[in-house]
């Protein structure tokens, strides 16, 4: 068995061990096109305390019409002839300044239109976060929660962050701060979407449990008309890389023994397309500038090969670049073109841009460790490791 077949088989185990929600969702194939909603309602307590109504959860009919997914699979743009292997070509950037440094707190980053966030994590009898907007004077405060923090993302009046609570008796939550800070509010008690989540301008999208064994997966979301949590598309298999942008949310899924997929739809829950399938190995998603770019594990289980599509369909997939012997896991699309970082596990660290024009690809110097890259084309951040005197230091720089 290939590094990669086995890299994906433990993927599969270790989501599928995650847990469900309460309602099983339909067989891959039957009632496709259904919503099914977790039976779990937001917590009343909670909703009262923030001064939401407290929502209906409905299930869908059960004899809501199927919609057989094949044909938009098949419609789907095969992905390109990878290019050439080619060794990592030495560095040509120049590392920046950092802007902050800090302890090996700091849990989770995220950017959006120049800004910059993280969560640095205080660890003691009872666990604290603090979220920080990280500025070239330093990184103030914006909120201190009781819990550990696991995921941020802007929202139109501030941020929303899944929160583990230390004291919680409804399990984790999904909220919402204010863009000052003074106001934080829970959108969701019991949250069951592990780390990520998108789209917290209007309705939240995460992405699911995992069912039946890697059979059932798809996204969870909240309903804004009656603010009850949905499972989206659970019959395309278990979703990884959730991103959005432009009004849509974009992920990757796979079916038992089927190509990865890359998907998009409305960020009403509506309208679901496809974009690129190729055979399995999709380990990072990222959009921006009217492409969706993607980095694929190639079938030594060591090499990266990048490529991107037209959001809009008008231009087929094309290959960028086949880098060897190195795994590029995050991505973010900065204004020039794909900037992408190794994975956490990988040591040392290396941050390659590849242009939009699809020149030769370029790099900055190695670090100790990369966490990763966040951000758009107003501005794309690095999240990395140095040593200090033999201490563990996280920096924050911005490449673009």
């Amino acid at each position: 068995m290939s590094t990669h077949r086995r890299r994906t088989g433990l993927i599969l185990t270790s989501l599928a061990l995650s847990g469900g929600c309460t309602r099983e969702g339909p067989r891959a194939g039957e009632g496709a096109s259904r919503v099914v909603l977790n039976q779990r309602p937001v917590s009343s307590e909670v909703m009262r305390k923030s001064g939401a109504a407290t929502p209906t959860v409905a299930v869908a009919p059960p004899h809501a019409p199927a919609v057989d997914i094949s044909p938009l699979v098949d419609a789907t743009p095969a992905a390109p002839e990878t290019l050439a292997a080619t060794d990592l070509p030495a560095p040509t950037l120049r590392l920046p300044t950092p802007l902050w440094e800090t302890s090996e707190r700091v849990r989770v980053s995220h950017a959006f239109s120049g800004r910059l966030f993280v969560g640095e994590v205080e660890l003691g009898r009872r666990v604290e976060t603090t979220i920080r907007e990280v500025k070239a004077e330093g990184a103030p405060a914006l909120v201190k929660r009781l819990g550990r923090v696991d995921a941020i993302f802007h929202a139109e009046d501030g941020l929303c962050f899944v929160e583990f609570p230390n004291d919680a008796k409804d399990g984790i939550h999904l909220m919402r701060v204010s863009k000052d800070g003074a106001e934080v509010r829970s959108l969701l008690a019991g949250f069951d979407g592990g780390h990520r989540v998108v789209n917290c301008e209007g309705a939240p999208f995460w992405i699911a449990p995992v069912q039946q064994q890697g059979r059932l997966g798809g996204l969870g979301w909240i309903d804004p008309a009656s603010g009850g949590r949905a499972k989206l598309h659970p019959e395309l298999g278990p979703a990884f890389a959730l991103t959005s942008h432009g009004g849509r949310v974009f992920f990757m899924a796979h079916q038992r023994g089927g190509p990865d997929v890359i998907y998009s739809m409305r960020d009403d829950g509506t309208d679901l397309r496809g974009h690129v399938k190729m055979t399995r190995g999709v380990i990072g998603v990222a959009v921006g500038s009217g492409f969706v770019y993607w980095s694929h594990l190639m079938s030594d289980g060591r090499s990266t090969d990048f490529g991107r599509v037209a959001v809009d369909g008008s231009s087929p997939p094309e290959a960028l670049a086949t880098l060897k012997d190195h795994v590029f896991q995050s991505l973010a699309v900065g204004k020039n073109g794909l900037i992408a970082a190794t994975s956490a596990a990988e040591l040392p660290g290396h941050v390659v841009h590849i242009p939009a024009d699809k020149g030769a690809p370029q790099t900055w110097p190695s670090v100790p460790r990369v966490w990763q890259v966040v951000g758009d084309t107003d501005g794309v951040f690095l999240h990395h490791e140095h040593s200090d005197e033999g201490a563990a230091v996280r920096s924050f720089a911005r490449l673009q």
